[in-house]
């Protein structure tokens, strides 16, 4: 197992409204509310996200979500490791996004359909 530093980054005041948004939006949407508070982590390279999701991932990879946890690749490394370029508020929806699945979990329990759970994340994040 690889053990990795965390990178403590400063508190972002617009990310943590983004989070407490959708929250708000979600669990009226839902109709169910999350056990625990999301919790944002940073990733500094492809290979902590690789090694975080357990398999190679794709460039295009950039956010996935375990748990009460959200993993993003971070901004200061975003665009050497991934094939996209880092944009503040698509940041933003994937944040939405991701807390959507954890939503959709909550409420069928499952991750699947992966369709319907992709679909459903998608539609709603924005």
């Amino acid at each position: 197992m690889n053990h990795y530093s965390l990178q403590v980054v400063s508190f972002n005041q617009l990310y943590q409204d983004t989070i407490d948004t959708a929250i708000k939006e979600y669990e009226k949407f839902f109709k169910v509310k999350l056990f625990q508070n999301v919790c944002l982590i940073y990733l500094n390279s492809r290979q902590q996200f690789d090694d975080m999701i357990g398999r190679k991932t794709l460039p295009f990879e950039t956010a996935f979500s375990t748990a009460n946890f959200i993993f993003l690749m971070s901004e200061d490394v975003y665009e050497k490791e991934s094939n996209k370029k880092f944009d503040s508020q698509k940041n933003l929806l994937t944040i939405r996004h991701e807390i959507c699945h954890k939503f959709f979990q909550r409420l069928t329990w499952t991750t699947h359909p992966v369709w319907l759970n992709e679909g459903i994340s998608i539609y709603l994040s924005g």
